[in-house]
């Protein structure tokens, strides 16, 4: 991954960038709260905060609002779980997988505290 700005780490997620979490993997919206909460309106999963929802995690949007949530951004870091481990299936990993597959390319990865974190761009955006 290249470099950030000064004083931001490459990979940072910022405002007008876009974040999703566990494209290939078992939920980690548990690192929330462990203190690593996402840039405010940079969640596109995101329909409610756990405060609001009256819950642990929050509410998520519906997988096709997600899907045009995706869209409309050029950059987004996918905040998942390391290779090897289980792969979930449900519609809403899905819409992650197949439109950071089909309209978007991985710019780089690393890891971070147990997490496999991949920037993504438009093709040719990295």
């Amino acid at each position: 991954m290249g470099e950030g700005p000064p004083g931001q780490p490459a990979g940072e997620v910022r405002a007008g960038h876009g974040c999703v979490r566990d494209p290939l993997g078992s939920k980690r919206r548990a690192w929330e709260l462990a203190g690593h909460p996402p840039v405010a309106g940079t969640d596109l999963a995101r329909e409610r905060v756990p405060a609001a929802s009256h819950s642990l995690y929050g509410t998520e949007v519906a997988p096709a609002e997600l899907r045009t949530r995706m869209l409309a951004r050029h950059r987004i870091i996918a905040v998942g779980s390391p290779p090897g481990d289980a792969v979930e299936n449900d519609p809403m990993a899905r819409v992650k997988r197949d439109t950071l597959a089909n309209h978007f390319q991985a710019c780089g990865e690393r890891r971070a505290g147990g997490a496999m974190i991949t920037v993504y761009a438009r093709p040719d955006q990295c």
